[in-house]
Protein backbone atom coordinates (compact mmCIF):
# COMPACT_ATOMS: atom_id res chain seq x y z
CA UNK A 1 0.00 0.00 0.00
CA UNK A 2 1.24 3.87 -0.92
CA UNK A 3 0.56 6.67 0.66
CA UNK A 4 0.93 10.16 -1.18
CA UNK A 5 1.48 12.97 0.43
CA UNK A 6 2.56 16.63 -1.10
CA UNK A 7 5.25 18.14 -0.30
CA UNK A 8 3.70 20.70 1.83
CA UNK A 9 3.30 18.26 4.41
CA UNK A 10 6.75 17.77 4.78
CA UNK A 11 7.23 21.72 5.95
CA UNK A 12 6.74 22.87 9.84
CA UNK A 13 7.28 19.90 11.94
CA UNK A 14 10.05 18.17 10.45
CA UNK A 15 10.94 15.87 13.53
CA UNK A 16 7.35 14.66 13.89
CA UNK A 17 6.62 14.58 10.45
CA UNK A 18 9.57 12.37 9.57
CA UNK A 19 9.11 9.91 12.99
CA UNK A 20 5.24 9.15 11.87
CA UNK A 21 6.59 8.59 8.31
CA UNK A 22 9.56 6.27 9.29
CA UNK A 23 6.91 4.05 11.37
CA UNK A 24 4.31 4.06 8.26
CA UNK A 25 7.21 2.71 6.38
CA UNK A 26 8.52 0.47 8.78
CA UNK A 27 5.04 -0.93 8.66
CA UNK A 28 5.42 -1.74 4.81
CA UNK A 29 3.76 1.03 3.62
CA UNK A 30 5.73 2.97 0.82
CA UNK A 31 5.86 6.53 0.46
CA UNK A 32 4.99 8.68 -2.78
CA UNK A 33 5.47 12.49 -3.01
CA UNK A 34 2.63 14.18 -5.33
CA UNK A 35 2.57 16.70 -7.41
CA UNK A 36 6.44 16.62 -7.21
CA UNK A 37 7.88 19.46 -9.26
CA UNK A 38 5.23 21.92 -8.48
CA UNK A 39 5.59 22.70 -5.18
CA UNK A 40 8.64 23.93 -2.53
CA UNK A 41 10.60 20.82 -4.23
CA UNK A 42 13.21 20.59 -1.70
CA UNK A 43 15.53 17.65 -2.95
CA UNK A 44 17.02 17.55 1.05
CA UNK A 45 13.80 16.15 1.55
CA UNK A 46 14.05 13.16 -0.62
CA UNK A 47 16.92 11.49 1.08
CA UNK A 48 15.63 12.95 4.63
CA UNK A 49 12.33 11.35 4.76
CA UNK A 50 11.55 7.48 3.49
CA UNK A 51 10.25 8.65 -0.07
CA UNK A 52 9.84 6.12 -2.50
CA UNK A 53 7.97 7.15 -5.43
CA UNK A 54 8.03 10.82 -6.93
CA UNK A 55 4.08 11.35 -8.64
CA UNK A 56 5.59 13.79 -11.72
CA UNK A 57 2.69 16.27 -11.99
CA UNK A 58 0.51 15.74 -14.75
CA UNK A 59 1.28 19.92 -16.03
CA UNK A 60 5.12 18.32 -16.87
CA UNK A 61 3.41 15.14 -18.91
CA UNK A 62 0.58 17.25 -20.62
CA UNK A 63 2.63 20.23 -21.56
CA UNK A 64 4.54 21.85 -24.29
CA UNK A 65 8.40 20.43 -24.90
CA UNK A 66 10.08 23.18 -22.22
CA UNK A 67 7.96 21.65 -19.37
CA UNK A 68 9.03 17.86 -20.52
CA UNK A 69 12.11 18.67 -20.12
CA UNK A 70 11.61 19.09 -16.44
CA UNK A 71 9.93 15.85 -16.15
CA UNK A 72 12.98 14.24 -17.88
CA UNK A 73 14.89 15.82 -14.83
CA UNK A 74 13.03 13.99 -12.51
CA UNK A 75 13.00 10.98 -13.98
CA UNK A 76 16.90 10.99 -14.09
CA UNK A 77 16.38 12.42 -10.46
CA UNK A 78 14.14 9.57 -9.52
CA UNK A 79 16.66 7.09 -11.22
CA UNK A 80 19.40 8.24 -9.71
CA UNK A 81 17.90 8.02 -5.82
CA UNK A 82 16.83 4.73 -6.76
CA UNK A 83 12.86 5.99 -6.50
CA UNK A 84 9.80 5.07 -8.48
CA UNK A 85 8.55 7.70 -11.18
CA UNK A 86 5.09 7.93 -11.86
CA UNK A 87 3.52 10.05 -14.32
CA UNK A 88 0.20 11.86 -13.69
CA UNK A 89 -2.31 13.32 -16.12
CA UNK A 90 -1.85 10.82 -19.02
CA UNK A 91 -4.87 11.47 -20.90
CA UNK A 92 -3.57 10.56 -24.86
CA UNK A 93 -1.79 7.94 -26.31
CA UNK A 94 0.60 10.48 -27.45
CA UNK A 95 1.35 11.24 -23.57
CA UNK A 96 2.00 7.42 -22.76
CA UNK A 97 4.17 7.06 -25.69
CA UNK A 98 6.05 9.64 -24.58
CA UNK A 99 6.14 8.48 -21.41
CA UNK A 100 7.11 4.87 -22.11
CA UNK A 101 9.91 6.66 -24.28
CA UNK A 102 11.68 8.08 -20.64
CA UNK A 103 11.22 4.86 -19.24
CA UNK A 104 8.52 6.06 -16.61
CA UNK A 105 6.47 2.38 -16.31
CA UNK A 106 3.94 3.71 -14.12
CA UNK A 107 1.35 6.13 -15.30
CA UNK A 108 -2.34 7.46 -14.05
CA UNK A 109 -4.89 9.14 -16.02
CA UNK A 110 -8.08 9.44 -18.07
CA UNK A 111 -5.97 7.03 -20.56
CA UNK A 112 -6.20 3.91 -18.50
CA UNK A 113 -9.51 4.74 -16.42
CA UNK A 114 -11.51 8.20 -15.54
CA UNK A 115 -12.72 8.54 -11.86
CA UNK A 116 -15.33 6.23 -10.55
CA UNK A 117 -17.78 5.66 -7.50
CA UNK A 118 -16.65 2.67 -6.06
CA UNK A 119 -19.38 0.35 -6.96
CA UNK A 120 -18.02 0.93 -10.68
CA UNK A 121 -14.80 0.54 -9.81
CA UNK A 122 -14.84 -2.89 -8.53
CA UNK A 123 -16.95 -3.64 -11.49
CA UNK A 124 -13.96 -2.66 -13.68
CA UNK A 125 -11.63 -4.64 -11.52
CA UNK A 126 -13.44 -7.83 -11.86
CA UNK A 127 -14.04 -7.39 -15.61
CA UNK A 128 -9.99 -6.87 -15.69
CA UNK A 129 -9.15 -9.64 -13.56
Amino acid sequence: MELEITESMLLGEDQHVLSVLRELSALGLTIALDDFGTGYSNLAYLQRFPIHTLKIDKTFIQDTDANRSLAELIVSLSTLMKLTAVAEGVETQEQLDWVAGRGIAQYQGYLYARPMPVRAFTDWLRSHA
